[in-house]
């Protein structure tokens, strides 16, 4: 109750910037919504095709029709689903994967370091959408091996972050004193180091979940989604 108490707290403070947050939330707010009810307000089947293409908006099609005779407001309806699905999967799975790596790198440091540092230099320096469309080639057009994909490129993202961060903590006084306690190396790093980085990593996570959605969406326009 105290976090929410905080969250809520900063959010409806009244400083300069607020507005501008709650405008942002506003948007995300809907997009998500629209996402879950889109059955609901989709008034048409996004794949259904018609002879009345290239309509222009009106009370039937708000948006319009595209070539194919298709409502384009119920297709954005249902792809605001598909991206959302794509993008939380892939977000959380690289937040998975590149988070605990960065903390063994970091705290361990030594071989594990360089090796782990060498792999995610290389993934790091490929373009992302064309790393992406190259794993999705070899993966073959699904939402989940989009996700996938998309996964694969954030990863060192999340554990470069990690790792510096985990550098310049596991040196602080509080880890001493866990050490001195008789505390395992697996204990100090995701009970004491790791609630220190949750800032850090829900900031890296909004970003790249705006950065995923248009890696999603170079995918989708080539037909790899």
């Amino acid at each position: 109750m105290e976090l929410i108490t905080k969250i809520t707290g900063f959010i409806f403070d009244k400083k300069p910037g607020r507005g501008l947050l709650l405008f942002g939330l506003a948007i995300v707010l809907i997009v998500i919504l629209m996402a879950i009810f889109a059955p609901f307000i989709a008034p048409y089947d996004p794949t259904k095709t018609t002879e009345d293409s290239f309509a222009p908006p009106s009370k039937e099609h708000p948006m319009g029709t595209n070539r194919l005779g298709q409502d384009v407001f119920s297709r954005i309806v249902w792809g605001s689903r598909v991206v959302l699905y794509v993008v939380f999967i892939a977000t959380m799975l690289s937040m998975s994967i590149g988070v605990p790596l960065g903390l063994i790198s970091g705290y361990h440091g030594g071989k594990i370091d360089r090796a782990l540092s060498v792999v995610m230099d290389s993934i790091y320096a490929f373009p992302a959408l064309i790393l992406a469309i190259v794993i999705a080639v070899v993966l073959g057009p699904s939402p989940v091996n989009t996700a996938i994909a998309i996964s694969f490129v954030y990863v060192p993202t999340y554990f470069r972050m990690v790792r510096g961060q985990t550098l310049s903590l596991k040196g602080q006084l509080f880890v001493e004193a866990a050490k001195a306690l008789g505390a395992k190396n697996r204990e100090i790093m995701f009970k004491y180091i790791l609630p220190n980085l949750a800032p850090t990593v829900l900031v890296v996570f909004t970003l790249s979940v705006a950065d995923a959605i248009l890696t999603e969406a170079g995918l989708s326009f080539l037909g790899l989604s």
